[in-house]
C-alpha cells in the first residue's frame, strides 16, 4: 500500500477526535498518526470535548455524529456559539449520507462530512482544511483592516470638509456673545443648536478644536465651556462664578434666532450636512 503523508510544515497540526465508540476511535487515531499528523486527542462524548476545549484549542476537530449525550449537529450548535472555538474546521464523520444530515451539518458550520468507512486519503487531506480556514480567516482580518482604514479616511476628509463652516459659524456665533447683552432664552436657543451639532462625530472636533485654539474673549470661552460642558475648556469655568455681563443684543433678532428652524437633528448622521451648514452660515452673517 502507498504511504500516505502530511506535508512536512503540516504535521504539527494538533487534532481532536470526538467518537464514543472505543474500536473507531482507537482506528481514527491510529490513521491519524499514519498520515503524519504528530499530536492526536480522543474524548468518548461532546460535554468531554467541551471540557478538553476549556483547556487546549486543537487545529482541528473530527467528531462523529452519534455521540451518546448530544447529537453532533447539537454539538455544532455548542461549540460555534463560543466566540474562541468560531475558528476551528471540524469535519463531521457519519455512517449515514443521508443529504439532510449532512446539510445539517454544512449549514452549521462543518468544514467537511466524511462517510464512514473513513479512509486514510480522506483523513492526510484534513490539514488543507486547516490551511483553508487560516487563510479564509487572515482575509477577513486583512479586509477589516481595510474597511477601518477606509472609514478612517472618509471620517478625515468630512471632518476636514466640515471644518471650515463649522468655525465660520463659530466665529459668528463668537461675535454674536461679544456683541451685546444676548437674553437666557437666546443663549440657550444657541446652547441647543452647538450640542446638537457636537453629537456628530463629524462636527465635534471642529468645534473643540474652535474654543481650545481661536482668540475669542474668556467670558464667551467661558460660556462655550458651561453650555457645551467641554472638559477641556471646563476649568475656564470655574475662574469665575459669575459671568461678566455682555453688551444688551438686539431683542427682535433674538427672537427670529430662537424661531429660526435650524434643522440638524434630521443630519445628525448623514452626510449630505452641507445645505444645513450653509443655511445657517447664511444666517448669521445677515443678522
Amino acid at each position: 500500500m502507498e504511504e500516505l503523508h502530511v506535508p512536512t510544515g503540516d504535521r504539527a497540526i494538533s487534532i481532536l477526535v470526538i467518537e464514543d465508540e472505543l474500536v473507531a476511535r482507537v482506528a481514527l487515531k491510529c490513521m491519524l498518526l499514519k498520515c503524519g499528523y504528530q499530536e492526536v486527542n480522543c474524548v468518548s462524548s461532546a460535554n468531554e470535548a467541551l471540557r478538553y476545549l476549556s483547556e487546549a484549542i486543537p487545529h482541528l476537530i473530527l467528531c462523529d455524529v452519534g455521540l451518546p449525550d448530544i447529537n453532533g449537529v447539537e454539538f455544532l450548535d455548542k461549540l460555534f456559539s463560543i466566540p474562541a472555538y468560531s475558528n476551528i474546521p471540524v469535519a463531521m464523520i457519519s455512517g449515514s449520507e443521508e443529504l439532510q444530515l449532512v446539510y445539517s451539518c454544512l449549514k452549521r458550520g462543518a468544514t467537511s462530512f466524511l462517510v464512514k468507512p473513513v479512509h486514510l486519503k480522506q483523513l492526510e487531506n484534513l490539514w488543507q482544511f486547516v490551511w483553508k480556514k487560516k487563510k479564509d480567516t487572515e482575509n477577513v482580518v486583512r479586509e477589516q483592516e481595510i474597511q477601518a482604514k477606509r472609514q478612517e479616511e472618509v471620517e478625515q476628509k468630512i471632518a476636514e470638509i466640515v471644518s471650515t463652516p463649522i468655525k465660520a459659524i463659530m466665529g459668528l456665533v463668537s461675535k454674536l456673545l461679544s456683541s451685546g447683552d444676548v437674553d437666557t432664552s437666546t443663549r440657550e436657543t444657541l446652547s441647543v443648536i452647538l450640542n446638537t451639532l457636537l453629537e456628530s462625530q463629524f462636527y465635534r472636533p471642529s468645534i473643540e478644536s474652535y474654543i481650545l485654539s481661536s482668540n475669542i474673549d474668556q467670558e464667551t470661552k467661558r460660556w462655550f465651556a458651561d453650555a457645551l460642558n467641554l472638559e477641556p475648556v471646563k476649568h475656564l469655568s470655574q475662574e469665575s462664578q459669575e459671568l461678566v455681563p455682555l453688551p444688551m443684543f438686539d431683542s427682535e433678532v433674538a427672537e427670529r434666532l430662537r424661531m429660526y428652524d435650524f434643522d440638524v437633528w434630521s443630519i445628525k448622521d448623514e452626510v449630505d450636512f452641507y445645505p444645513m451648514i450653509s443655511s445657517m452660515f447664511e444666517y448669521f452673517r445677515c443678522v
